[in-house]
């Protein structure tokens, strides 16, 4: 099972997209700092889900009790701000970077200097939301054994009958519940590992180093800013007010899987249902076909 780990500044956003406020980022929280990239600058519009990233400083070896080596990932705490240890998606030497409309699918592109060659490092992918719907289902409990089905609301919901009340005053809940869910595609595609493989071995010099332990999934607002290129200054669309959302710990050697990989998260959340007294026909068994 991966460790997920939503964040304190992605619960404060939500609150902030709830009540329709105008939000700020509070200082301390954004990547743009760490990487001091529009560090400080607010975004012109609400930050959504938009990128991901990935490290390498969530996992430490360690010796089993039979003397199996091990490795251990490890959790972050709900407060942190960035990943242990953020590795690039994709690197390329200054003079041969991506085009404007190539960078548009990235975020964080930093440059920086590895055995003397200046390379454009981009550290935030954008994810595809373009197939993403938000499913509400109904989860029934058999014994154990969970059963999804898509739930539709129907006039029953509009017209609720009262649970039933004991003496003291509770109301037993159900072992059924519902369930929004909201699947992000966070895997790598063969193209993607050849990256981050190239990326592991300009950094460390050799392609075992390839090695992804931790994940997050990022708020920002994509919009206008200017970098700097082999031949001067250019506009490029860059992530501002990003923050993240949620931790994944996720151990994956991507040298020894050359063809990617597949990651699903869902984002959605449940909801427990109360038990119903014999008289009532809830919206709690309520199904679409």
């Amino acid at each position: 099972m991966k460790n997920v780990t939503r964040t304190i500044w992605g619960a404060a956003l939500q609150a902030y997209q709830l009540a329709g406020l105008a939000y700020s980022t509070p200082v301390n929280t954004t990547l743009n700092e760490l990487y001091n990239i529009q560090s400080g600058v607010q975004p012109s519009a609400t930050p959504a889900i938009a990128y991901m990233g990935v490290g390498n400083g969530a996992h430490v070896a360690a010796t089993g009790s039979n003397g199996f080596p091990l490795m251990i990932t490890v959790p972050h705490f709900c407060t942190d701000a960035a990943l242990f240890n953020g590795m690039p998606l994709l690197m390329r030497p200054l003079a041969s970077d991506l085009s404007p409309a190539a960078m548009a699918n990235y975020g964080m592109r930093v440059v920086k200097t590895f055995n003397g060659q200046q390379y454009a490092c981009y550290y935030l992918k954008k994810i595809d939301l373009s197939t993403v719907q938000p499913q509400i289902n109904y989860n029934a409990n058999n014994n154990g054994v969970i059963s999804v089905t898509p739930y539709a609301a129907t006039s029953n919901n509009l017209n609720p009958t009262k649970p039933t009340v004991d003496a003291g005053g509770t109301v037993q809940t159900s072992a059924d519940y519902l369930t929004v869910q909201m699947v992000l595609d966070l895997g790598f595609d063969e193209t993607d590992a050849e990256e981050f493989v190239n990326c592991a071995t300009i950094i460390y010099g050799d392609p075992k180093y390839a090695v992804i332990s931790e994940m997050i999934v990022v708020s920002a607002h994509a919009q206008t800013a200017v970098g700097a290129g082999s031949s001067g200054q250019f506009t490029y669309t860059e992530a501002f007010g990003a923050q993240v959302h949620s931790f994944i710990d996720n151990y994956v050697s991507v040298n020894d899987t050359d063809q990617g990989f597949d990651f699903d998260l869902d984002m959605g959340a449940g909801e427990p249902l109360l038990t119903a007294n014999s008289s009532t026909t809830t919206s709690s068994t309520n199904t679409s076909s």
